[in-house]
């Protein structure tokens, strides 16, 4: 519920001539133009419009949202093309990692693991474990217990503690011994529970003296068993886990001039202008520019500051960017972990 706050009275003019108060603050919409107009104490000026900061915000929003749930945003007014570099290809798959020579890092693979050995068979059934994001990750692979079946694990999403299956997300590959890798990881929104369990009833290994959940890290935690018709309290299938961090994965020069170049992305015809975000670091001399195209490559408006609205020149429909991370003159670092387009039309 909004409540009703009070609002300080106002003296605003209405008027085509300038008003005599001169008053600091008082407002005068001038009709002749109906433009607003406030006073500085001295003369009255026109009230700054401008929209930069809110579009700005808006193309950090559009990223942190791909960041948070991998689903691409487009806003209804403006295009915003956006990519987070959660792989060496970006969440969206836009980046050309053919011409782009900056190094991708991603964090160090961590593992999460309850530390119970099986010892027990237990009955066919639907079973696996629930994972919770403490903090955004990426699941890697997952390693069954030895004598447990080879049915490929399935992750979906979960209600609560779990005790709900949601959509499916992903399904890991074929065990190598006793570990299933993910074609590409598995992306896990902070605050939000994952079911990871085999789809078809197969023995299932768990240990006969039980578990105590939660087990893990501050990154991600093995919170229950869900099994269908069997004792939750097992850690039935999976010893462990393993995943990166995503908000540690990004590019770098390594002290070098390097690029990250974007594969050719489609726009609707009749853009005019463009601004370019990206969140980055710059240790040193480094810093960071941008090239940008919209004819494909054949031209390029080069050495563009992040930020800045920018109109474009031999507008197309096939975009290109490169972000140009500069060493400088003493081997400056840069870091960059996404980047944002927004389109005017």
């Amino acid at each position: 519920m909004i409540s009703e706050i009070s609002i300080p009275r106002r003296v605003i003019y209405i008027s085509a001539t300038t008003p005599s108060d001169l008053t600091q603050g008082r407002l005068w919409v001038r009709t002749t133009d109906n433009k607003v107009l406030v006073s500085n104490g001295s003369s009255y000026a026109e009230v700054a419009t401008s929209t930069d900061d809110l579009e700005l915000q808006q193309i950090i929003q559009s990223v942190s949202e791909l960041r948070a749930t991998s689903s691409n945003v487009v806003d209804s007014a403006t295009d915003i093309i956006v990519d987070v570099f959660s792989s060496a290809t970006g969440a969206k798959s836009t980046i050309d990692t053919g011409t782009t020579d900056a190094t991708f890092t991603a964090s160090s693979a961590q593992s999460v693991a309850h530390g119970v050995a099986d010892d027990t068979t237990g009955g066919s059934a639907v079973g696996g474990l629930v994972l919770y994001a403490q903090e955004n990750a990426e699941l890697i692979s997952v390693t069954k217990y030895a004598g447990a079946g080879t049915n490929v694990p399935h992750v979906w999403n979960a209600t609560g503690l779990g005790a709900t299956k949601g959509s499916e997300i992903s399904v890991g590959g074929a065990y190598s011994g006793n570990v299933s890798t993910f074609p590409t990881p598995v992306h896990l929104v902070r605050g939000n529970y994952y079911i990871v369990a085999t789809e078809v009833a197969e023995n299932l290994r768990y240990n006969n003296a039980g578990s105590v959940f939660p087990y893990g890290t501050s990154n991600l935690k093995i919170t229950a068993t869900w099994a269908s018709g069997l004792v939750t309290t097992r850690a039935y299938n999976y010893a462990s886990f393993s995943f990166s961090t995503a908000d540690k994965m990004l590019y770098t020069n390594a002290g070098a001039d390097k690029i990250v170049q974007t594969n050719v992305i489609t726009i609707p015809a009749g853009a005019t202008s463009a601004k370019v975000y990206s969140k980055n670091t710059l240790t040193g001399t480094g810093t960071i520019t941008f090239d940008l195209s919209t004819d494909n490559g054949s031209n390029y408006q080069t050495g563009q500051a992040l930020n800045t609205k920018i109109a474009l020149t031999n507008v197309g429909t096939q975009a290109i960017l490169k972000l140009n991370l500069n060493a400088g003159a003493s081997a400056g670092v840069v870091t960059v972990e996404d980047y944002g387009i927004m389109f005017y039309f």
